[in-house]
């Protein structure tokens, strides 16, 4: 990893002893804000213009870019009681037609985005200023911009008058949208949406204790796949996706960790238990095992 202790910051993956989550197979990317090898930290507020994964599986190089937009910072004030630097980013209210926060455009995130018989997790550590605010938080996936666009393939998560919820768009360009889970404004949370191909289930949980769920049957619809086809390369966003039509979808928010998971199999109840109990010990919270998923 290399920074400059003034301004702009660099993060990079640095050294194989991670700490990750053991015995969950599947991990594709790991993001974390925290730089904790020995090499000393970022000072509050440096801007980030390029986060590299602390792991990267994919095979592609994958990292994310500021969007130039208004610059994501360090912020050292903590996440959670155990006091987790976060990545800061704030939009504002200014029109852009892609990405606000952080981009990767380079690499083809299509490749562990799930087809048909294939499994995904993303979970991630976050908090957001004003949930009462409306905001796309996060997109994986490959068209205009979100799973609200014609087009789009992939996932994206939202959050809107208090609540996140967890969206799909398959082949049929048809959203698939869970239930929203009730937040907090200025609270920590660890958040994980789950497809299940075993069930054909979108699963999405908060902390663990709370639970909500689409089931999307599109293996029973003539097998329709949120993997974008050959030659649409896929994107990961995290943090916004606002339109000249609708500035207002920037809800602030802090982040400390993002990893995704891909796989054949289906993951399990103890599988996503150690993976949110993990994070939720990292930031000093409470994860509630789980006991939806099929096994």
């Amino acid at each position: 990893m290399s920074y400059t202790t003034t301004h702009r910051t660099r993060w990079r993956r640095h050294g194989a002893d991670f700490g990750a989550p053991s015995g969950v197979e599947g991990l594709q990317v790991w993001f974390q804000a925290e730089h904790s090898f020995g090499h000393g930290k970022a000072s509050d507020n440096d801007v980030v213009t390029l986060w590299e994964p602390m792991v990267d599986n994919t095979g592609m190089g994958v990292e994310l870019e500021d969007q130039g937009h208004t610059d994501p910072t360090v912020d050292t004030s903590t996440m959670g009681s155990n006091g987790r630097e976060v990545i800061s980013i704030d939009a504002g209210t200014a029109s852009h037609t892609r990405s606000i926060g952080m981009r990767d455009t380079e690499a083809d995130w299509g490749d562990i985005i799930c087809g048909e018989n294939e499994a995904n997790a993303i979970i991630f550590t976050f908090r957001c200023d004003d949930v009462t605010d409306a905001s796309i938080f996060s997109c994986l996936g490959s068209g205009a911009s979100s799973v609200g666009s014609s087009g789009y393939r992939g996932f994206d998560f939202r959050i809107n008058n208090s609540k996140i919820d967890a969206r799909r768009k398959d082949t049929d360009n048809s959203a698939r949208t869970t239930a929203g889970i009730t937040i907090a404004s200025d609270t920590d949370y660890v958040v994980c949406m789950v497809f299940e191909h075993g069930e054909d289930a979108i699963h999405l949980f908060v902390d663990g204790s709370s639970h909500a769920q689409y089931y999307s049957q599109y293996v029973d619809l003539g097998g329709k796949s949120a993997k974008p086809t050959d030659g649409d390369a896929g994107n990961l966003n995290i943090q916004g996706i606002n339109s000249a039509s609708n500035t207002s979808w920037t809800v602030p928010a802090m982040i400390s960790d993002y990893l995704i998971y891909h796989r054949q199999a289906d993951f399990t109840n103890a599988e996503i238990n150690t993976i949110g109990s993990y994070l939720a010990n990292r930031i000093g919270s409470t994860w509630t095992d789980i006991t939806e998923l099929a096994t």
